[in-house]
């Protein structure tokens, strides 16, 4: 039987999430712009529905009967000669019917036959009835086609007639243009005319010279070749010391882009240099999280250190994937430096997070699932992930692409980018999908071409000012690059593009099919809302996220939803459709109460992004949802080596805790935190304060506003951190959380709160004005309890004076005079009391110990514990891949291959299958259970795991647990950062241990097949330092710091000669050169080598483990290659040392190691 119902039976509820319908579920991800007025702006135009939009849109001028034109840009109209004004809104032209004349190139077609001030107003014989741009596109395509010749309908002072005009003859298109197709090769012809003629070195002009370039035409190659060595030049803005702002990665990445597709074109190496430096720097400006901003993270905002937080507002991907892009053609240059590999192995994780969930956003944000593509940022990904041969992303990307062809029109600051990389992304896929999609948009390409072969800027309906920036632009090469796409002399046009991941026949039908009836009114929604209940019940299983998210938004507007059929497809093993379901059960919101078990059931999938959509559909369901408030909070502490930034968290915050406002949701605990259990909420928020997210955190704003304070002291401590410590991403919304924490610290006279109300400034620093008002404003609260901050205040009130922006921030410098006057004068302030001293008066709750006894003659449960960064994760690949080298380097190669077989037999059993040891257990975060292949970065890889329990597996008669606790991305100097060593304490060394000690107190509801009745702590193995190996700082202090690690570790497991086995850091094989690598991987075997820790540490080479890229999955050098036999040695090895520091077993010595 089927479930119905009438949606949003709350008339209230009804008419809000009506009135944000159309893009609810993607405002945030363009609401993070450039401020307030951008702000507004992106949210006028994304979240408005399209009825708002029509009735607030200004009313359509009659140009023949006195009407006039607004301030709004005007139009090239194709090869004319002429260019005119129309009515225009928000992206859209769809209500004008009249061109104003304002402009007519001298001897050009439209010269002598229009004049500036007519109007026209039809083409052919009749006015127009449509949009006037597609209609004058398509009749310039027909008249092209043809004899040339294109009639208008013209209106001059009061008079109306049909007039001709010629234009050249350039044939039809082919059906497989811009491939084989004699008018697109004629287009770029008169292109190339243009670009040479006019040739210039910014970012358009560089984007101009590389269509030259990809023609292959020796004519052109001296023009490039003199840019080329401009370009090369010694830049002088080539630096990250003394900056603190400015625009370089548009510079620095279009620059290093050029240069590399230059040197990959001709192989002159007078560009080398410039190369390697630019990417240098650029992979040592770049942030933690793999992101670029405007400018650099640059050491003078970040202490001095690399690769720290973003300078500005923030990550801004057009810019960040540019750099991206020129890191791995920079590779492909043959520029070899581990800053860089690190950085595009950052990069990639940012950027991959995106894929199968929507448009890459705007910055560090969450996906834009309901559009296809956001201003070329999917296309650009489509072409970095396809040429390091990562096809899953690429496809998706480039799939993406495809279908976003009714989109191109739309971007933030102009739409230059969306022609630029669209087609160029859409060619990974092959030609048919340009064919496609480029026939989808002729009209536009041929109103765009000008007489004279250039392509001006068009830019949007309606748009001005700061959303209309490129109008100076020459956009040719932006337009005819994807006419060069045949010659694939380029790799962005196309060089090395696999021709099996083409896109053909349905697939490619399907593709084209997701991008229909989209408008940049209503995104679609008018077009869905057309289709029948089961038309959108296919739909909200399609491969698009955007697809299912105007399914979902439609189906919510019908009389009666099939509220069980959507909950039975929650447990659907095609995540599409899981995901479609939540969807469509979010938008129904109250309507879809009785989806909450199952939605609740979904908190515990092994999907990453299923977790979240369940959390999403949950919080849009509302009231009816807080049941699964305790599981959610759950959620929030648990850790997942596949989420390793910790999106999981990050949304839990919004969907929990997020007061309302531009992103249309309302977290379930935002309004009251009644009858929630403060044994999971507490940690819960302090897990959620240290988010790498500044907006996430700023979600916990309404928790200080909810909760009293003395059931908040408890976790003061990562209250105040969270105010001292700014978030590594997130910039732009970071000032929330830090300035609620500190009017929380002053109104309770916390003392630490006074200081860190100047801490907080960052007086240079993107949000100051807010900071400066905010902190001043809550330290003058503190009152003469301040008085020993005068010094600093004075010193601050004298910064500001002498800033360069001292004439913005007259209302601060008053508030610092007022301060300093206020605090010298109060003789009677009330007491403060420490963080420590409130904190005391509660009692943190304890870890549980193993209960069972440990008895001499009972068997003892040996536990060893793996750790470190991503390389004891593990990303040997199980799977035998043809497209990965034949598969050469996989387990499954291994275990097949005669060479390796015999070696690696044991892992199999005799039907073939991966054996499973039922004495050897592995617990690594939420995956648990015996020991086999897949407890890798992903189900598909592994880690040394496997080789180590293995070895130590057979020397034990009684069980082994492994307690694996790792994540990728992590240094010992900053995020392993042991007690001993000084500073801040790592995070992920404090979580090492909670977790450590939580598998250790939990092992009866664990592991309860394990029989055993004592425990015993054994060894310690360690795979680490990457991330300590590029930062020169890291590298000269990490002896020192893995001495203190061991220590410290030893001191809190209570295990004072816990052996430990460190890895070396040896993952470009024997023939490392690089100062950094070698002197880390001397730090590592020094430490083993201190008296101290004579016999009880020892040091594992691995350089002989390393394996060519030629005869391994991938060429992720930082990651040994992906090469299964590489992390199964290396674990192998680490099992042998440690049973040599434990004496053999039973007597014996440890076999000797696998052979090669």
């Amino acid at each position: 039987m089927t479930s119905t119902l009438r949606p949003r039976h709350d008339a209230n509820a009804v008419s809000a999430r009506r009135a944000t319908a159309s893009a609810r579920p993607f405002a945030a991800a363009r609401a993070v712009l450039r401020g307030p007025a951008a702000l507004a702006l992106a949210l006028a135009l994304t979240a408005a529905p399209a009825a708002a939009l029509q009735r607030d849109a200004p009313p359509v001028p009659d140009l023949t009967a006195g009407g006039t034109r607004d301030e709004a840009h005007d139009w090239n109209l194709g090869p004319t000669g002429a260019r005119g004004w129309m009515w225009g809104w928000r992206l859209e032209t769809t209500h004008a019917r009249q061109v104003l004349v304002t402009d007519v190139a001298a001897n050009s077609p439209a010269d002598g036959v229009l004049a500036v001030g007519d109007v026209i107003l039809g083409v052919g014989t009749k006015a127009f009835d449509s949009d006037p741009r597609r209609a004058l596109g398509d009749a310039i395509t027909a008249a092209e086609e043809r004899s040339g010749t294109l009639r208008l309908v013209r209106w001059r002072d009061g008079d109306t007639e049909r007039v001709t005009l010629e234009l050249p003859v350039l044939d039809a298109y082919s059906r497989t243009a811009p491939f084989d197709c004699p008018k697109s090769d004629a287009i770029l012809d008169r292109a190339c005319e243009h670009i040479a003629a006019n040739m210039k070195g910014d970012i358009d002009g560089m984007m101009n010279a590389l269509a030259l370039l990809a023609t292959g035409r020796e004519a052109y190659e001296p023009l490039v070749r003199e840019l080329a060595h401009e370009v090369a030049k010694p830049d002088p803005t080539l630096t990250l010391e003394g900056r603190t702002s400015g625009l370089f990665a548009w510079r620095w990445g279009y620059r290093a882009l050029f240069l590399c597709e230059y040197f990959l074109a001709t192989g002159d190496d007078e560009v080398m240099p410039a190369i390697a430096d630019y990417a240098r720097t650029m992979a040592q400006g770049q942030s933690g999280v793999g992101t670029w901003g405007h400018g650099m993270a640059w050491p003078d905002l970040n202490d001095g250190r690399l690769n720290g937080r973003l300078g500005g507002y923030g990550a801004l991907n057009q810019s960040g994937l540019v750099c991206h892009l020129a890191l791995v053609l920079a590779k492909k240059c043959g520029v070899e430096d581990p800053d860089v590999d690190a950085a595009i192995q950052r990069a990639n994780r940012f950027a991959s997070f995106y894929a199968g969930k929507g448009a890459i956003p705007y910055g560090d944000h969450r996906p834009g699932w309901d559009s296809h593509d956001d201003n070329g940022k999917n296309s650009l990904a489509a072409i970095i992930f396809d040429l390091q041969g990562l096809r899953e992303e690429a496809r998706f990307f480039a799939k993406m692409s495809v279908a976003s062809y009714a989109e191109r029109e739309r971007g933030h600051t102009g739409n230059y980018f969306s022609y630029l990389w669209g087609p160029l992304g859409v060619a990974r896929v092959g030609p048919a999908a340009v064919a496609a999609f480029l026939g989808e948009q002729r009209w536009f390409y041929d109103l765009n071409r000008a007489h004279d072969g250039r392509f001006p800027y068009q830019g949007g309906a309606g748009m001005t000012g700061g959303e209309h920036q490129y109008g100076n632009w020459d956009c040719t090469g932006a337009f005819v690059l994807a006419n060069t796409l045949a010659q694939q002399r380029l790799f962005i046009t196309g060089k090395g593009v696999d021709p099996d991941q083409a896109l053909v026949g349905a697939e490619l039908d399907d593709a084209i099919e997701a991008g229909r009836g989209f408008d940049a009114w209503d995104l679609g929604a008018a077009h869905y809302e057309t289709k029948r209940e089961r038309e959108l019940m296919d739909l909200l299983t399609s491969w698009s996220p955007a697809v299912r998210t105007r399914a979902a938004l439609a189906l919510a507007k019908k009389d009666e939803v099939p509220v069980r059929r959507l909950v039975r497809r929650l447990s659907n093993d095609d995540l599409a459709t899981a995901y479609g379901a939540c969807q469509a059960l979010g938008e129904l919101g109250a309507g879809a109460a009785e989806a909450v078990p199952a939605l609740t059931e979904l908190l515990a999938s092994d999907d990453v992004w299923l977790r979240i959509q369940a959390c999403f559909a949950l919080a849009d369901i509302g009231d009816a949802a807080r049941e699964a408030v305790p599981e959610m909070l759950r959620l929030a502490l648990r850790d997942d080596p596949n989420d390793p930034r910790g999106y999981t968290q990050r949304f839990l915050a919004f969907t929990l805790f997020y007061k309302g406002g531009a992103l249309n949701m309302r977290g379930l605990l935002a309004r009251d935190l009644d009858g929630v259990d403060r044994e999971l909420l507490l940690p819960a928020i302090e897990r959620l304060l240290a988010n790498d997210d500044g907006r996430a955190r700023a979600c916990l704003e309404s928790v200080y506003r909810n909760l009293p304070f003395d059931e908040l002291a408890p976790i003061l401590p990562a209250i105040v951190e969270s105010v001292r410590e700014p978030s590594p991403s997130g910039v732009m919304f970071a000032n929330g959380i830090r300035l609620s924490g500190l009017e929380l610290l002053g109104k309770h006279r916390v003392a630490e709160g006074m200081a860190l109300c100047l801490d907080s400034m960052d007086v240079d620093e993107w949000g100051k004005q807010d900071r400066i008002k905010k902190g001043l404003e809550v330290l003058r609260t503190y009152g003469g309890a301040a008085r020993e901050l005068m010094p600093r205040l004075r010193e601050l009130e004298q910064t500001l004076v002498g800033h360069r922006e001292a004439k913005g921030m007259a209302e601060q410098i008053q508030l610092c005079r007022d301060a300093i006057v206020e605090i010298e004068a109060d003789d009677a302030a009330a007491p403060v009391r420490t963080v420590a001293e409130i904190v005391a008066e509660f009692v943190a709750p304890s870890v549980d110990e193993p209960t069972r006894a440990d008895t001499d003659d009972t068997p003892r449960l040996k536990v060893f514990i793996l750790a470190g960064q991503s390389n004891m994760v593990g990303a040997g690949q199980v799977t035998a891949r043809e497209d990965r080298n034949g598969g050469q380097g996989s387990l499954e190669h291994l275990v097949r291959d005669p060479a390796t077989r015999e070696r690696f037999a044991h892992l199999v059993d005799d039907d073939g299958a991966w054996v499973r040891r039922d004495d050897v257990w592995i617990s690594f975060f939420e995956r648990e259970g015996p020991l086999t292949v897949g407890y890798g970065s992903r189900a598909d890889t592994i880690g040394p795991e496997l080789g180590f329990g293995h070895v130590v597996g057979d020397a034990f008669d009684t069980p082994v647990l492994l307690i694996k606790v790792a994540w990728g991305g992590k240094s010992l100097a900053v995020d392993f950062r042991p007690p001993s060593a000084g500073g801040d304490v790592g995070p992920f060394y404090t979580q090492l241990i909670e977790q450590v000690r939580a598998v250790l107190g939990s092992l009866d509801e664990r592991f309860p097949a394990l029989e055993y009745d004592a425990v015993e702590l054994v060894g310690f193995g360690w795979h680490q330092g990457w991330n300590d190996r590029i930062d020169q700082e890291f590298n000269d202090a990490y002896e020192e710091n893995m001495a203190c690690f061991i220590r410290d570790v030893r001191r809190e497991l209570d295990a004072p000669d816990l052996p430990f086995v460190i890895a070396e850091t040896g993952m470009n094989g024997p023939d490392e050169t690089h100062p950094r690598a070698l002197s880390l991987m001397a730090a590592q075997r020094a430490v083993a080598e201190r008296e101290e820790f004579r016999g009880t540490v020892a040091f594992v080479a691995t350089q002989d483990f390393w394996r060519r890229a030629e005869e391994s999955p991938s060429g992720q050098g930082y990651h040994w290659n992906s090469n299964a036999e590489t992390y199964y040695l290396i674990g192998d090895a680490l099992g042998r040392a440690l049973l040599t520091l434990l004496g053999g077993v039973q007597g014996e010595a440890p076999a000797a190691p696998l052979d090669r």
